[in-house]
């Protein structure tokens, strides 16, 4: 764990012989964190914990010639990655600053670990935070220090590295006012005529905008987010609260043991930026698996797979559930990203893709985490069905892919191998074969 930039450098001269992985918060499903160096030796964690906060911020000047008046205006952050997003966004509200990109909700994720995997929310104009970075600070593995910005080829791997495209350090977000943002959740009972009648319209209207489905009741649970003013939320007296502390939520019994769980728990609310995108610092309160695969759909083919992907649950359920109904611990999350150059972006060379993601939370909050067995059983054909249509997975997340798959998917994996190359001279070794 170095305490500044100075000493992992000196960490990255001196090792050249064992294997070392980066760990943000390791909150991954993938295990990318752990340093196997595929023959069964372990090596070494180094945790950035201690490069943490602010280090500048960056502005633009504006100038107007019918004045000698000039305006400047801060547009961007440099941060040190160990930073979480908890601690930049209370930093940034504390100078009346917010990130320009509305984050996922879990808040408790590193910097430098969320660009390394691609953490996103669901906006159909923006796409993860992978993609607002506008310039990296990063260490080869001879602790040669780089700076990259926005034209170097390099960053199309840096970008989204998975822990194996240089050491990252520092990065630039950007920037702007603090704003507000009310949100809304609610329950669609009739899942066919959301599809039919309601989807388009909502995605038509809403730039932030996702849903959940719940296979066993067979309802959708849409949410919004849009403008408010700081006097609105005032006047509405609902702060946006994080997902332990709904209570309310406790007492939808029909939806599990302690009600909904976790991942479900938005309130309607109106708030400063990140609060009002703000889930929960972590899920660890409720042990959860999940898995997440991305296609690019228009409306009508998004509807068709998730109908499809119902049906398929509910002839699973016929087979191991005594209700016939799928496992009520089961549910289903779907969101948008727009497309980008990242060589390894899930949404690589697509306009727009949308994100399937389905989890199986424990049965109470103090119950352990729900066998392999029942979670494979629904996880593995919903995997397959994504496979077959030339899906990609989301790195951090569960999945089962070979490298084979991943060339027919459309990544440009050998690109990525040989920008990275430069940077990992040793600590390349073995992936060529993994990725």
């Amino acid at each position: 764990m170095p305490n500044n930039e100075d000493e992992l450098a000196v960490y990255l001269q001196s090792n050249h012989q064992r294997h070392f992985k980066i760990v943000g918060y390791g909150h991954s499903w993938a295990g990318l964190y752990i340093p196997n160096d595929h023959g069964g030796n372990m090596g070494e964690t180094v945790v950035l914990h201690h490069l943490s906060g602010i280090t500048q911020f960056l502005s633009k000047q504006y100038c107007f010639p019918s004045s000698s008046l000039k305006v400047e205006e801060m547009t961007e952050v440099e941060v040190l990655v160990g930073t979480s997003f908890a601690e930049l966004h209370k930093q940034l509200e504390g100078r009346g600053l917010a990130l320009s990109w509305q984050s996922g909700g879990i808040q408790g994720l590193t910097i430098g670990g969320a660009i390394s995997v691609g953490f996103h929310g669901s906006q159909l104009s923006s796409s993860s935070i992978s993609s607002v970075v506008g310039s990296l600070t990063l260490f080869d593995t001879h602790g040669q220090q780089h700076i990259l910005n926005e034209d170097s080829k390099l960053m199309f791997a840096a970008r989204l590295g998975l822990g194996v495209c240089g050491v990252i350090t520092r990065a630039t977000l950007p920037i702007e006012p603090q704003f507000y943002l009310r949100r809304r959740r609610w329950i669609e009972p009739n899942t066919f005529l959301f599809f039919s009648q309601k989807l388009s319209t909502f995605k038509s209207i809403y730039d932030r905008f996702h849903y959940y489905v719940h296979p066993h009741s067979y309802s959708t649970w849409p949410m919004v987010w849009e403008s408010a003013t700081l006097q609105e939320c005032v006047d509405e007296k609902k702060p946006c609260r994080t997902a332990m502390n709904q209570w309310e939520d406790e007492r939808e019994i029909e939806y599990g043991k302690d009600g909904l769980p976790l991942i479900m728990r938005w309130d309607n609310c109106c708030d400063v930026s990140y609060k009002a995108y703000t889930h929960a610092i972590d899920m660890e309160a409720q042990p959860l698996w999940n898995g997440e695969w991305f296609l690019s759909l228009s409306d009508h083919e998004e509807a068709d797979t998730v109908l499809t992907i119902l049906e398929l649950f509910r002839n699973i359920a016929c087979q191991y559930e005594p209700n016939n109904k799928p496992d009520i611990d089961l549910w289903l999350h779907v969101r948008y990203m727009r497309g980008d150059r990242i060589y390894l972006h899930p949404c690589y060379g697509w306009e727009h893709c949308t994100g399937f993601e389905l989890a199986l939370v424990a049965k109470g909050m103090k119950d352990p985490l729900p066998s392999e067995e029942r979670w494979y059983r629904y996880f593995h054909p919903f995997e397959n069905y994504f496979k077959s249509k030339g899906g990609r997975p989301h790195w951090a997340k569960d999945h089962t892919i070979d490298p084979d798959y991943i060339s027919r998917s459309g990544l440009p994996v050998s690109r990525f191998l040989e920008q990275c190359e430069f940077l990992n001279i040793e600590n390349l070794q073995g992936y060529h074969k993994q990725l």
